[in-house]
């Protein structure tokens, strides 16, 4: 059997099961491993020879293209291919590839693990305890039952976030371009249009690409409508949401909090505001982070790639 290449830069591919590999190499693949995340024109030293590259957060841009005279197949290890420059690889014939939703059910989970971290303060009780203190009526909540949850993209996380928010007993509506109304009438999901949403949601949970129709998609003018008591939460792209303009609102107190997983800069600078605001929970972009999804990720992305090159 003649033997292919793959370059993994992924840092997360395998990590919790080593099965893909045994897979890809029964399959005759020679694995060839550089930790990531690259930058295009570092990539484009690495590319050159190999057939395929399973990436992360690595920029696969014109420049790395353009090197790479054997490259058939780019699989991204997750469900973003905002950092992949997918025109040029269609021009010259590639294939780019991801995995749909191996990791919905913990990036949803994560949503409320977030969110209830944030309302009901869990993390400033522990650092209060740790203290010496026992201060626990002054870590006064939210309770999430009966609140408006409302989800902006309604594809399979944010359905599985729905569920969730359904079994806290909470109101759920959505925002996206397409209706569902089959899950509308089974769940008693509302649809709603995307001011309304903001209106008069309580949580507003964004679970969109970023795409050039979608960049900034949050700006001043969407979190003018939003509750002043509401909180938003990003663990999709931070591009999605404009950071000054959420800056602004935040401290201005038109804005009750917000949960960031992901930032337009990652990892974001230190002086970066929003990692010293009380009323932010920022995390690095870690929502679809479990063993489970990880298992579920690469192994997905060692079949893809076996599929696409039979």
């Amino acid at each position: 059997m003649k033997t292919k290449k793959v370059l993994i830069t992924s840092t997360s591919f395998a990590k919790a099961d080593p099965s893909p590999i045994d897979l890809l190499m029964e399959d005759g693949w020679e694995i060839i491993r550089n930790k990531g995340p690259y930058e295009d024109e570092q990539l484009a030293k690495l590319i050159v020879d190999v057939e395929a590259i399973i990436v992360g957060n690595d920029i696969v841009g014109e420049k790395s293209i353009s090197v790479a005279k054997k490259l058939k197949t780019i699989i991204v290890h997750g469900t973003g291919i905002d950092n992949i420059d997918s025109e040029a690889a269609a021009r010259i014939g590639i294939s780019v590839l991801n995995t749909h939703h191996t990791n919905a059910t913990a990036v949803a989970e994560f949503v409320f693990a977030a969110l209830l971290s944030l309302t009901r303060h869990t993390h400033k009780g522990r650092e209060s305890l740790q203290a010496g203190e026992w201060a626990g009526s002054s870590f006064a909540g939210m309770e999430l039952e009966r609140k408006v949850l409302g989800i902006i993209g309604f594809g399979h996380i944010g359905q599985k976030t729905a569920r969730i928010g359904l079994g806290f007993g909470m109101n759920v509506q959505y925002y996206d371009i397409m209706r569902n109304e089959m899950i509308e009438n089974m769940q008693h999901i509302k649809y709603v249009e995307l001011h309304e949403l903001l209106k008069t949601s309580d949580i507003v949970v964004l679970h969109i690409p970023l795409l050039p129709e979608t960049k900034n998609m949050i700006g001043a003018t969407e979190l003018s409508m939003m509750k002043k008591t509401a909180i938003l939460v990003n663990v999709s792209r931070g591009g999605i949401v404009s950071e000054d303009a959420l800056i602004h609102a935040l401290s201005q107190k038109c804005l009750a909090g917000a949960v960031l997983d992901v930032f337009e800069e990652e990892p974001p600078k230190k002086s970066c505001q929003l990692l010293k605001m009380e009323n932010v929970l920022c995390t690095p972009h870690m929502a679809g982070y479990t063993i489970d999804a990880l298992k579920k990720t690469s192994m997905e992305c060692a079949e893809n790639l076996i599929n696409a090159t039979k």
